[in-house]
């Protein structure tokens, strides 16, 4: 995925990922325009359990410090939350 985002950029285009694991944790480099984990993959990502929504929070924040530029998170009976350069939404 971090070959896709790397030639998405390089022809103007923006794009969106929804994986998990390694493959998420490698495109982060690339900086995709906007990753979609559900709440296991966020908490897999940062490498710690998420049990309140300021915990996903803290964790999106973590994964556009990484490179991300929007997380749109899917928490289940939660919602869903958005982070992105300018501010979080729930």
């Amino acid at each position: 995925y971090a070959d896709l985002v790397e030639r998405s950029h390089r022809v103007g285009a923006r794009i969106a990922l929804d994986t998990s694991g390694a493959a998420l944790t490698a495109a982060l480099a690339e900086e995709p325009d906007v990753i979609k984990p559900n709440a296991q993959e966020l908490a897999q990502a940062v490498g710690r359990p998420l049990v309140t929504v300021g915990d996903a929070l803290k964790a999106a924040e973590e994964l556009r410090e990484r490179g991300a530029r929007s997380v749109l998170a899917s928490l289940g009976a939660d919602g869903q939350l958005l982070v992105e350069a300018s501010g979080a939404y729930f």
